[in-house]
């Protein structure tokens, strides 16, 4: 490679970075939003999971049934029972903060083990039968296609295993407030 050409790829290397590296920054700033606003929790969707926080010190955690101006139901299911659950209405003056909770979509490893062990074994067999078709019949397609099947697998597993990662760290911050009243708790009823 020439030394300039070189110079030149690590120019624009660098500039990508930069621009990566600022995009990175600014991203949190272009998310903020006033947690402030009850129109958040307007916004979220039926089965959305939250928790939320009363002035009473009371928490409930479930799922988000609809939310008004003034109102928000609550789906919660009994633990005792896992088929009953209880439903219950929340005035929004008594509410202090909802919480947002991700749940982690985590991806089946058997589909990606058994996809990966799959098309690793087809390509082996391709491979070893292309080589065969060369080289004369001496059986390397059965060699190769489980040689390819084995990789298949093991690349599955690490892309199984980087997306575990990567959903882990995403969601190590999974509780996200989206509404937080500014005032003062409503005085004792």
């Amino acid at each position: 490679m020439h030394p300039a050409s070189s110079t030149h790829a690590n120019h624009q290397v660098r500039q990508f970075l930069a621009v990566l590296l600022a995009a990175l920054l600014a991203a949190p700033a272009a998310t903020a939003r006033d947690i402030h606003d009850w129109s958040n929790v307007k916004k979220l969707n039926p089965g959305t999971a939250v928790h939320v926080q009363l002035w009473s010190g009371e928490n409930l955690a479930g799922e988000l049934d609809a939310a008004s101006d003034s109102t928000l139901r609550l789906s919660v299911a009994d633990s005792t029972t896992p088929q009953a659950g209880w439903s219950r209405t929340l005035d929004r003056a008594k509410i202090h903060r909802v919480a947002r909770i991700r749940r982690s979509d985590l991806p089946n490893p058997n589909h990606w083990m058994l996809g990966g062990a799959v098309a690793g074994g087809i390509a082996g067999i391709a491979v070893g039968a292309a080589k065969d078709a060369k080289q004369g019949n001496n059986g390397r397609w059965i060699v190769d296609g489980f040689g390819g099947a084995v990789l298949g697998f093991v690349a599955a597993l690490a892309v199984v295993g980087g997306v575990l990662v990567v959903k882990t760290v995403s969601n190590s911050t999974h509780v996200r407030v989206v509404y937080e009243d500014a005032g003062n708790p409503p005085p004792p009823q």
